[in-house]
């Protein structure tokens, strides 16, 4: 049994299943003479078991690998929004625990937990690593200058159920959003919609909506009822 936080599984044909190291306890390895296989236990009970004929290797992510990527994370955020102009950049880039860093929380783990960077003059866009904060919980940018596209990598947050992007100008897609099925709690008004994002549908866990100040037009949908 290793204990370690499982990222990807490469399969034989190719492809490569991308695992949330948040939600993975532990991955056990069976080798006989009958049957070799990888069984990758999840926090949640659920197993995904793989078979010498399936998988070619698989590769894992230790805590302070995690942590790494974390920092990194957080410094290409600055960087792509500006952060020497930010209102409050308070030990951003420091050599400080990250606790101190102005707006971040962490767990008990020393995993970044909640990101508050509300009203805090943002502007640019999100780099595509922000989805290398496994263990956030909360996300909030509103009231910022942020534009482009809600990155696709967000779709690694899968402990995200609070996310925050009211009242910035983007000017790309949004639809990334839709691939955090344990979101609770989303808010993108006066975020310049003309549609109806048809991506909210995929959020099943979702309790609160927030869609005014947009320019959307029509009738609210049916499928709306089902969430």
């Amino acid at each position: 049994i290793v204990n370690a936080q499982t990222t990807n599984v490469h399969l034989k044909d190719g492809t490569a299943i991308k695992i949330n190291s948040s939600s993975v306890s532990n991955t056990k390895f069976i080798n006989d003479s009958e049957e070799s296989k990888a069984i990758i236990q999840y926090y949640n009970g659920e197993t995904a078991t793989y078979t010498k004929d399936e998988f070619d290797y698989i590769d894992f992510c230790t805590n302070t690998e995690v942590k790494v990527k974390e920092h990194e994370a957080l410094i290409a955020l600055y960087n792509s929004t500006n952060g020497d102009k930010w209102t409050y950049n308070d030990n951003w880039g420091s050599d400080k625990p990250l606790n101190e860093w102005y707006g971040i929380t962490v767990d008990e783990n020393g995993h970044i937990s909640q990101l508050n960077l509300m009203n805090n003059n943002l502007s640019g866009s999100l780099p595509q690593n922000i989805g290398d904060l496994l263990y956030l919980n909360a996300l909030f940018l509103g009231n910022n200058h942020l534009t482009g596209s809600i990155p696709s990598s967000i779709n690694n947050l899968a402990s995200l159920q609070t996310l925050n992007l009211r009242v910035n100008n983007w000017s790309g897609s949004m639809e990334a959003i839709g691939g955090l099925t344990n979101l609770k709690r989303l808010f993108i008004d006066y975020c310049q919609l003309s549609d109806f994002p048809e991506w909210v549908r995929n959020l099943q866990n979702l309790s609160s909506l927030s869609l005014d100040g947009n320019k959307i037009k029509g009738k609210i949908p049916e499928w709306l009822g089902e969430l």
